[in-house]
């Protein structure tokens, strides 16, 4: 028989059409002894459909959230094949991000996990870049490393000449430095803050 505490210490969310209804999946994880959580930011996990991964135009914000927060994407298959092997599987499998997360969940080891993270940065020296957010539904987005480079760079050249006001982020969205804001292409009338901070990361050291 499946232990009920099979996902202790573990908290899911879920984003986007499942086979089962979001409803119905949380009383399966809460009879496992596992939470649910409609919060990225409150959550370990995301659960969501792989087609929903693949199309980046059928991205939710949570899907967008959890990715920029490194968090493992899952698809559903992990909670039913963890029920039936009595055990919590490792993550690679069912991972739709392809992050080599160094997680592999099993009672009590998510918390673990985080907290040697912070541990190992915390006796880290750090220094301060410039990071750049869009604002979801659920919170502040940090953009990919790689467009917020793009984008640090555009910002250089708009404070220096005040053009070009704008800097596509991807095939669907541009930022306009004028006002500060993340715009759709296909709707103008779609529009999220963006905010550029200061952020503490842990500094690059020189090999000894």
């Amino acid at each position: 028989m499946c232990p009920r505490n099979l996902f202790k210490g573990v908290t899911f969310c879920f984003s986007g059409s499942l086979s089962s209804t979001h409803a119905d999946l949380g009383k399966l994880v809460h009879k496992y002894g596992g939470e649910v959580s409609d919060t990225v930011s409150k959550a370990d996990y995301l659960i969501t459909d792989e087609n929903y991964w693949k199309h980046k135009s059928a991205h939710t914000d949570k899907i967008d959230l959890a990715d920029a927060r490194d968090m493992p994407i899952l698809n559903e298959d992990f909670i039913h094949d963890s029920i039936k092997a009595e055990k919590v599987l490792a993550v690679k499998k069912y991972l739709l991000n392809n992050e080599d997360d160094d997680v592999t969940p099993s009672k009590g080891d998510v918390a673990d996990h985080h907290h040697a993270k912070k541990a190992k940065s915390s006796s880290s020296p750090v220094e301060q870049i410039p990071r750049w957010a869009w604002c979801s539904e659920d919170g502040w987005v940090q953009y990919k490393l790689d467009v917020d480079r793009k984008v640090e760079a555009a910002y250089h050249s708009f404070l220096a000449s005040k053009t070009p006001t704008k800097i596509d982020v991807d095939d669907e969205r541009y930022i306009d430095f004028s006002d500060m804001t993340q715009v759709r292409h296909d709707d103008h009338s779609k529009r999220r803050d963006v905010k550029r901070d200061m952020v503490q990361v842990v500094a690059k050291q020189a090999p000894g």
